[in-house]
């Protein structure tokens, strides 16, 4: 377990490294900050509760980064791919919450606690799941409790869909406005 603890510093890692610079780029003027947080709105109206098609391409997306974290943690360079996939973990959730912070003020605090984080507390279980399983049993050991563990991620993954989908969309609409 302590090798699972020591590879979470590299999501921490990425969340300072992209606070830093995300927040020097803003400051300078080199990016603008709303062009992109109209991006990001433009992405969560895209993908809201009325359309099925939003739903599914949501499925498919996470689906789809959790067998490519999955891939990289069965792969002969996973102690180097779950590295930069925690890294760039870290680095996602930071950008995310520093453009809604410039945006917004407290209120993108308050946006991104409530729109963003109850899905990603299940995203983020299914991939550290993933993850801890890999590095505690290397390629050469035999896995005891692999299929189970492959279904608990899908299962956690499919939860964090629906939360996403539904609780996401419902606190978007009744709590914040944009």
């Amino acid at each position: 377990m302590k090798r699972v603890q020591r590879l979470l510093l590299w999501a921490v890692a990425g969340w300072i490294l992209a606070s830093i610079l995300a927040n020097r780029a803003f400051i300078s003027g080199l990016i603008n900050v709303s062009v992109l947080f109209d991006l990001l709105e433009n992405r969560c109206g895209d993908l809201s509760g009325e359309s099925r098609g939003g739903f599914f391409r949501m499925i498919a997306l996470r689906f789809m980064q959790t067998g490519g974290l999955a891939l990289i943690c069965a792969g002969r360079f996973a102690s180097v791919g779950v590295r930069i996939i925690l890294f760039l973990i870290g680095a996602c959730a930071s950008a995310t919450l520093v453009i809604l912070t410039w945006t917004r003020g407290a209120g993108g605090l308050v946006l991104f606690l409530c729109a963003s984080l109850p899905q990603d507390l299940f995203y983020l279980a299914s991939w550290f799941l993933l993850i801890a399983e890999s590095v505690e049993y290397p390629q050469t050991v035999k896995r005891p409790y692999q299929r189970r563990i492959w279904v608990i991620a899908g299962l956690l993954c499919a939860v964090g869909t629906w939360v996403e989908f539904v609780i996401g969309d419902w606190i978007l609409k009744n709590f914040v406005s944009f």
